[in-house]
């Protein structure tokens, strides 16, 4: 077992749940969450393969990415305050997908290109998107590149994280913004679901809470670590889909079966505001 990214200490995980696939979610001292044992690098090229992102349970792809483009305005708005540049800042999307970020950005004003790992990279650029297929270490951008680092559902999937927000740090410009979302393994919904928390994959390496991730970052030299839930619009089509996928057998995945039959189809389609993953905002000094 490598040594925690938050506190560096060896051999101070405890087991809290098993969950799928024979894996076990295991808890640091500091807080730290993490699954145990974490896949193999050929077991993570499996799962980013192309049907990774084919949980939307829409019947278009525009329909899709519609319902991206409203959760990824929200953030961008909220990011602008923030933003210490004149002209058009430079922006750096990490885990763009099909670059629904680096569309709202663009319309924003920013200069935006983004890196994705998957086949959905390739979607990106056929679509006019500036998008590389990489990973941040691979992409070698040059020092304070960029006034905006946006990475949502990203920082869970990543194996070594201190590493991984050092090179964000390097490649940001002094008073850049580094925007991150993930799930709060202390949430409300975490406590009470407990090992059925949907956020608990086989993908998701390590697990934060404000106090644990705020803690990293610190100690990695940012600076205002600002912590918010977050608002994702999702529609129950999308919800369904993402439990039969990644939990097939649950009872949540049944009642939500039993609802859609007894329920209007245009009601599944309509998008809601959820309240949703850890919203962070912080700055290099």
């Amino acid at each position: 077992m490598n040594p925690c990214p938050v506190c560096g200490k060896k051999d101070r995980y405890q087991k809290i749940y098993e969950i799928d696939e024979g894996k076990q979610i295991a808890i640091c001292a500091c807080g730290l969450q993490a699954i145990l044992p974490p896949p193999t690098r050929e077991g993570i090229q499996k799962i980013y393969g192309e049907e990774y992102y084919d949980i939307y349970g829409m019947d278009h792809f525009q329909d899709a990415f519609n319902l991206k483009l409203k959760t990824c305005k929200r953030l961008i708005n909220e990011v602008n305050r923030l933003i210490l540049s004149s002209g058009n800042p430079y922006h750096l999307d990490i885990g763009c997908a099909f670059g629904y970020m680096i569309e709202v950005a663009k319309s924003a004003g920013y200069d935006s290109q983004g890196i994705e790992i998957s086949p959905a990279a390739d979607v990106a650029v056929k679509l006019g998107y500036k998008v590389e297929k990489s990973t941040l270490e691979d992409a070698a951008f040059p020092e304070e590149t960029f006034n905006l680092i946006t990475a949502v559902d990203v920082l869970e999937h990543i194996p070594e994280p201190r590493k991984w927000l050092q090179e964000c740090k390097r490649i940001l410009k002094k008073g850049g913004v580094l925007l991150l979302v993930t799930p709060d393994c202390s949430s409300l919904t975490a406590r009470v679901l407990r090992d059925r928390w949907p956020h608990y994959k086989v993908e998701h390496l390590y697990y934060y809470s404000p106090r644990t991730l705020k803690r990293l970052l610190i100690s990695i030299g940012f600076d205002e670590v600002k912590t918010k839930t977050g608002i994702r619009y999702l529609t129950l089509n999308y919800i369904i889909n993402h439990y039969r996928k990644f939990r097939p057998n649950s009872l949540e995945t049944k009642l939500l079966k039993i609802l859609k039959a007894l329920s209007l189809r245009r009601l599944f389609k309509h998008p809601f505001a959820f309240s949703s993953e850890m919203v962070v905002f912080t700055r290099k000094v």
